[in-house]
């Protein structure tokens, strides 16, 4: 089996174990910190981006003309917020005669946040939005630029799932490559990993076995190459933290390493 789905709380899970039931086989210590870390830490991490675009036809009224919905990943915070970084599309149209861009934060509990784009990137798809802290302490999500992911290592992908939160599902990595199911090619390699994430929503972060941000979720297709019968295309670490990096002096950002 290639694939679990799961959902965060593991309430139900953590009481059946404490009151003594006891599994046919024996449960793997490191399958079940991965699940564990992932559920009461990454989750935490982990936001939905609501993006509502307005547009005034007549200078006197303005309409909801556009709506987008994605999630992100707290990358880093100051004293006073957090940095999301997300899929470029879920914020960004390129389009730049609406009258107004209103931007909600959701957290893990359904916490919402006003938020505010600061920067977006073309060649890397990517932008990062900023919003203030509530009362409801969040996580940011560790890197690591030295170790990439191989084909074959266990990954989830963590975020919503239509309108379910902190869905999670396991797979495998497959293969990093320049060409997209689009038909076009990036300046830099994606991944492809074989976790079926046809139903959730763009943005969705990628995990590996170090509980580390492997990357950004940005499209799934079927897919002959896969078990599961699915591949989704990645953005990963190392162009998340260039594109960080690119716009990091110039706003004032704080360091993610």
């Amino acid at each position: 089996m290639r694939k679990y789905h799961l959902i965060f709380p593991l309430t139900a899970i953590l009481l059946t174990t404490s009151c003594g039931y006891k599994f046919k086989n024996e449960v793997n210590e490191e399958y079940a910190a991965f699940i564990n870390g992932i559920s009461t830490k990454i989750t935490r991490s982990v936001i939905e981006i609501r993006s509502n675009f307005y547009y005034d036809y007549f200078g006197d009224e303005e309409e909801l003309v556009e709506s987008h919905r994605g999630n992100g990943i707290i990358v880093s915070q100051t004293e006073a917020g957090y940095f999301v970084i997300t899929a470029r599309n879920i914020v960004d149209t390129g389009y730049r005669f609406y009258s107004r861009i209103d931007y909600e934060v959701y957290d893990y509990n359904y916490g919402l946040y006003n938020a505010r784009l600061v920067a977006s990137s073309d060649k890397y798809n990517l932008s990062l939005v900023y919003f203030k802290k509530g009362r409801r302490s969040l996580e940011y999500m560790p890197y690591t630029i030295s170790e990439k992911v191989s084909g074959g290592d266990l990954v989830a992908t963590v975020g919503s799932k239509g309108y379910q939160l902190n869905a999670i599902t396991v797979g495998r990595s497959v293969k990093y490559d320049g060409s997209t199911y689009f038909g076009s090619t990036f300046d830099y390699d994606v991944l492809f990993h074989d976790t079926d994430t046809s139903l959730y929503i763009p943005g969705s972060a990628l995990v590996n076995e170090n509980l580390e941000l492997a990357g950004i979720n940005v499209y799934c297709a079927q897919s002959e190459d896969s078990d599961t019968g699915y591949m989704t295309e990645t953005i990963v670490g190392e162009q998340i933290i260039e594109f960080y990096n690119s716009v990091r002096n110039d706003s004032h950002l704080p360091d993610i390493f």
